[in-house]
């Protein structure tokens, strides 16, 4: 926080200025877990991107069958 004289704000405004700061840092987080404290946007955002990786990895287990090298129908 900037440094601001006595001038611009009052010394009692800077005691709620900091009492207010350091009370925010004891509330509970917004969200479930503590992923930032910025709320739910972070946690649904980690899901959709574990998600997605995990579509993706079977995407690539379900192509890496091995596949014959013969052409089907000729023996």
């Amino acid at each position: 926080m900037p440094v601001f004289s006595d001038g611009a704000l009052s010394p009692s405004a800077k005691r709620d200025i900091i009492a207010y700061i350091t009370e925010t840092r004891v509330e509970p987080n917004p969200g479930g877990f503590s992923l930032g404290r910025i709320g739910p946007v972070t946690e649904g955002l980690v899901i959709w991107l574990g998600g997605l990786g995990f579509l993706v990895i079977i995407a690539l287990w379900i192509t890496a069958k091995r596949r014959d090298p013969r052409p089907t129908g000729m023996e």
